[in-house]
């Protein structure tokens, strides 16, 4: 692993445990307890909930590693054990948070799944058949890390089956994505069938929705088959006049940005029927005053994380034309004032500034991780380029011998 790689997957590190120690922690609210107590009480949802959470630590710092495959596993749960301790021994100092060795059992257990699914995407990763090559291009970044989000979405959903069409909403984005890159760069610089696209779509779709499939493995199903619907009206909208363009990464991004927005903004309102007549604002309110479900906590994870998605988003297009730091980072802010103002008359929330702060930190991380990311993929073509040129220069010395 090249040095940029390595600062990215230490940026995103670093990114998720503050996240999760911020979303543990808060409000901060410390005390010294009356009598130490200990949480034995289980239910599989909230179990699953804890195992998810951990699966991205676990699969990022197995990224940093880069070792054998035992040492790898045994280090995954030995982070994940000795960072849910660190948890579990703060929340017993905490207002209304609990300790339970279930939550330590279940985080270790998140932590060694995300270790062993990069083990496994490690092994296959030489693997080109199937539109494998997809991985190669920039745009589908934005589709791998729309993975995640989907995830937070499936542990706040719990049993609301409407918060399934906020995931269907992200689905239909990575396809547009994916079609997009099939049709204008797939097929002649990578060699892809159509055959590789539904595969591949297949596959994400698969990864994406495994959390939605323990709850609604019907609706999951019936979103994917209208998804695969989708695809052939997009595939044959395209037959009908071939066009090729070498530069289709801005259209799309300028095409699939108002369907997010859209998402984000039904993210920051729900429930949508909880609106109110009064505007609420607090300079710095609790974020989980009123509903301390571990459901609803992960549904501000996911809104945060969405801003940093939408800051890497809006961190390509502006790469397109002429970058500035001061032009995203008010872009961001503005946005995520927007966004906090019809909060305002939400009786579940109320809009706060510590809320549009750390949307604007989500944001801003969000194209910090976008330029590292473009840097890693342009220091991998120089390499890839610098050999490419030795192998033609080593061909030509071959062919010149025998005349010489």
């Amino acid at each position: 692993m090249n040095r940029i790689a390595s600062l990215l997957n230490s940026a995103l590190l670093s990114y998720v445990i503050f996240i999760m120690l911020f979303i543990t922690f808060f409000p901060f609210d410390y005390h010294w307890p009356v009598s130490f107590s200990v949480n034995t009480f289980w239910k599989v949802q909230e179990s699953l909930q804890n195992i998810f959470l951990f699966v991205p630590f676990g699969y990022l710092l197995a990224s940093l590693l880069n070792g054998s495959f035992r040492r790898t596993v045994i280090l995954a749960f030995i982070g994940g054990f000795s960072l849910s301790l660190f948890i579990e021994i703060n929340q017993i100092f905490i207002v209304d948070r609990y300790s339970s060795p279930i939550d330590l059992a279940n985080n270790s257990l998140g932590a060694v799944a995300g270790a062993l699914f990069f083990l496994a995407l490690r092994r296959a990763g030489s693997l080109k058949e199937y539109g494998g090559r997809l991985l190669d291009i920039p745009l589908m970044n934005l589709v791998l890390m729309l993975i995640p989000l989907l995830w937070l979405n499936a542990v706040s959903s719990g049993h609301d089956v409407r918060r399934l069409w906020l995931a269907f909403l992200l689905a239909f984005i990575a396809l547009y994505i994916m079609v997009a890159i099939y049709l204008y760069g797939g097929r002649g610089i990578y060699s892809l069938k159509r055959s590789h696209l539904v595969r591949v779509y297949t596959v994400w779709y698969a990864i994406s929705f495994l959390p939605e499939l323990l709850y609604f493995p019907g609706r999951v199903l019936a979103f994917y088959l209208l998804q695969m619907i989708f695809m052939w009206l997009l595939l044959r909208r395209s037959a009908r006049g071939e066009r090729r363009e070498q530069r289709y990464e801005l259209p799309t991004l300028k095409t699939v940005t108002p369907l997010f927005l859209v998402y984000l903004l039904l993210v920051a309102l729900w429930p949508l029927r909880g609106m109110q007549g009064q505007f609420e604002f607090e300079v710095l309110g609790a974020l989980f005053r009123r509903d301390t479900s571990l459901a609803f906590i992960f549904s501000q994870i996911e809104y945060f994380a969405a801003f940093a998605l939408a800051g890497f988003m809006a961190a390509q297009i502006l790469n397109r034309h002429d970058f500035k730091a001061w032009k995203h980072f008010t872009l961001i802010l503005v946005m995520a004032i927007l966004m906090e103002l019809p909060r305002g008359f939400h009786n579940l929330h109320s809009a706060n500034l510590t809320h549009i702060f750390l949307a604007v930190f989500n944001g801003t991380f969000g194209a910090l991780i976008y330029f590292l990311n473009l840097t890693n993929y342009l220091q991998d073509q120089h390499r890839s380029n610098l050999m490419n040129d030795r192998r033609l220069l080593e061909k030509w010395r071959m062919e010149k011998e025998p005349q010489m």
